[in-house]
C-alpha cells in the first residue's frame, strides 16, 4: 500500500482482499472487523485519515454483501453459548466484549428466549445444559449413591454441602440466576427437569388474543 494521506483504490481492494479472507474463516462482529483491518492498515503505513476512510469503506462494502451482520451473529453466538450452559447474563456480558451494539444484544437473548418459550424456560434450559454438561444435581453419578436402597432421604453431610457450593459456584459463573440453579439441582431426576422447563415454558408462552376479541 501506499503512503499518500488519501486512501487509493489499491489500499482499499488490500484491505477488501483481507477482510474476505478473514471472513471466510471466522464469524466476526462489524467492531472485530474494523479493528483487524485497522491494525493491517497501520502495519501498511497508512496515515490515521487514510486508514480510517479506506477501513469505513471495506466494512460498509462487506456488510452491503452480508459478510458481517451484527444482528445475526449476536443470534449465532448466544445459541452456541446457549448450548455450552451459558445463562443470558454471560451471555450477554460475552457478546458486549465483541462490541454488539445493545439492540442486537437483546434480539439474540430474545431469539433464546423464543426458542425455549419464555424468560423461565430459557433460564432453566440453560442450567439444565449446564448440570448436564458438568454432571451436577440430578446428572451425578453420586446422587443416587447418597440415597439409601430403601428410598431414605439423602443424609446432609459436609461433603454434600461442599459439593451444592462448588455447583451453585458454576451456575453463577455460567451466568444463570440461582433460582434456577436452585430448581434444577433439587430436582429430582432427568425426566423431573425436563418437566421444569416445559412447565415454565406453558406458563411463559404467548397469551393468545382470539379474532374477535373486543380491543379494548
Amino acid at each position: 500500500m501506499g503512503s499518500d494521506p488519501i486512501e487509493t483504490e489499491a489500499d482499499v481492494k488490500a484491505l477488501l482482499d483481507a477482510a474476505f479472507r478473514y471472513l471466510g474463516r471466522f464469524a466476526a462482529t462489524r467492531a472485530r472487523l474494523v479493528a483487524v483491518l485497522a491494525r493491517k492498515a497501520d502495519a501498511a503505513g497508512l496515515s490515521d485519515e487514510a486508514a480510517e476512510t479506506a477501513v469505513a469503506r471495506v466494512v460498509a462494502r462487506c456488510e452491503a454483501l452480508s459478510l458481517i451482520d451484527d444482528a445475526a451473529y449476536a443470534e449465532m453466538r448466544a445459541r452456541t453459548l446457549a448450548g455450552r450452559g451459558k445463562g443470558a447474563r454471560a451471555i450477554a456480558a460475552d457478546l458486549r466484549s465483541r462490541g454488539v451494539a445493545p439492540g442486537d444484544v437483546e434480539a439474540g437473548l430474545a431469539a433464546l428466549r423464543a426458542d425455549a418459550g419464555g424468560d423461565r424456560a430459557a433460564d432453566l434450559k440453560a442450567a439444565a445444559t449446564l448440570a448436564r454438561r458438568k454432571r451436577l444435581g440430578p446428572f451425578s453419578p453420586s446422587r443416587t449413591d447418597h440415597a439409601s436402597s430403601a428410598g431414605r432421604p439423602r443424609a446432609d453431610t459436609q461433603a454434600d454441602g461442599r459439593a451444592e457450593a462448588r455447583a451453585l459456584g458454576a451456575f453463577a459463573r455460567a451466568g444463570v440466576s440461582y433460582g434456577a440453579a436452585r430448581a434444577i439441582l433439587d430436582a429430582a431426576d432427568a425426566e423431573a427437569v425436563d418437566a421444569l422447563i416445559d412447565e415454565a415454558a406453558e406458563l411463559d408462552g404467548p397469551t393468545v388474543v382470539p379474532d374477535d376479541a373486543d380491543p379494548r
